[in-house]
């Protein structure tokens, strides 16, 4: 059974103060969407989580505009090493891409196989190209961050997941499963395929229930979109 309850917690010190709370360890815990506090249930016995005075509780208003933070617009498990990550900038101011990491688990493994911190700036509605460094030449995609070749060494099993400041905000698959060969997406899956983030995506999700409705199947080596992304989405403040 799937209980869902919603607290609001306002705190009246200003000084600093902090809430720690308490759960059990099949919770999922969420803030809002401006200071997600934890996004993954947890793992062993009880888990503490502290919410502080910087997250708001507010969240975006019903019918207004969405928060929108950096997210995986573009995956493409490509034949050989034909592989690249895409990451988008739907907000309307340049992100420090120094806050956000990337991490790969390989075979529904727990540890990681790669975690790289990226660097430099990604200006409003740009895309960000991470390359295998063997990809096809021929398709003309520039590498945007060559120290994140390690990343894309991955196959359809392997979870992929973007982190800013420590804390997941989205993913490909999910942490510690083994798919076999690979997820469904679709009319196709994570494997042998590009997959593209539907335009109306406006941040990104580590529940992969929701993420794997939320792109576009186009067959294997298909690089058509690659290094451009079209978003219809409407931003609020960012996440």
């Amino acid at each position: 059974m799937v209980q869902t309850i919603a607290h609001t917690i306002q705190v009246l010190d200003t000084l600093s103060p902090t809430l720690a709370l308490t759960i059990p360890n099949d919770t999922m815990l969420y803030a809002d969407a401006a200071c997600v506090v934890d996004l993954e249930t947890s793992s062993v016995g009880m888990a503490s989580i502290v919410y502080s005075d910087a997250c708001s509780g507010d969240g975006p208003v019903e019918g207004g505009a969405s928060p929108c933070d950096l997210f995986f617009s573009e995956y493409a498990e490509g034949s050989s090493n034909n592989k690249y990550l895409e990451l988008y900038n739907p907000t309307s101011t340049a992100i420090d891409l120094s806050n956000y990491s990337i991490q790969r688990y390989n075979n529904g493994g727990t540890s990681t196989g790669a975690d790289i911190t990226l660097a430099g700036t990604l200006a409003p509605g740009e895309t960000f190209m991470i390359t295998n460094s063997s990809l096809n030449s021929g398709w003309g995609i520039e590498n945007d961050f060559p120290d994140g070749n390690s990343l894309t060494f991955y196959n359809g099993d392997d979870h992929l997941r973007l982190l800013k400041n420590g804390t997941p905000i989205d993913g490909i698959g999910v942490l510690g499963e083994d798919p076999g060969s690979s997820w469904p997406v679709g009319s196709g899956s994570t494997g042998e395929h590009t997959l593209v983030r539907n335009s109306d995506v406006t941040q990104g999700t580590i529940d992969w229930t929701v993420g794997a409705t939320q792109w576009t199947v186009l067959a294997q080596n298909d690089y058509s979109d690659a290094d451009q992304h079209t978003f219809t989405g409407t931003c609020g403040a960012a996440g």
